[in-house]
């Protein structure tokens, strides 16, 4: 499980980066968190309507993914070592970061995106 959220902190119990590396460490399962490839929480503010959470995802791709090349290293390494998962807070991946993450990541890493 590769966790890209920005802050991994959920008010969902056991959904917090701690509780979930122990759970995840019970069942066998590697955990690791890269904020550096989140979403600052000024930047999520606003995503009210289909139309600025597109934007946002946009935006996320111009600016702040090419500055952090070093995470996104990290990330491509972990996904090329064994299966992987991203992680984040919104059920479906047409509404989160991790979809334009992984649009980014799975030509870099020769790997197909599989949403699940």
């Amino acid at each position: 499980v590769i966790d890209v959220r920005k802050n991994a902190y959920s008010h969902k119990f056991g959904f917090s980066g701690g509780p979930l590396r122990r759970l995840c460490s019970k069942v066998g399962i590697a955990y690791q968190h890269i904020p550096d490839l989140g979403v600052p929480s000024k930047l999520r503010a606003d995503i009210s309507s289909d139309e600025k959470r597109q934007a946002l995802f946009i935006r996320y791709k111009a600016e702040i993914l090419p500055s952090e090349r070093d995470a996104q290293r990290r990330a491509i390494d972990l996904l090329s070592e064994r299966p992987a998962a991203l992680l984040c807070m919104e059920r479906h991946h047409r509404d989160c970061h991790r979809g334009a993450l992984a649009s980014v990541l799975a030509p870099k890493a020769k790997l197909p995106i599989v949403h699940l």
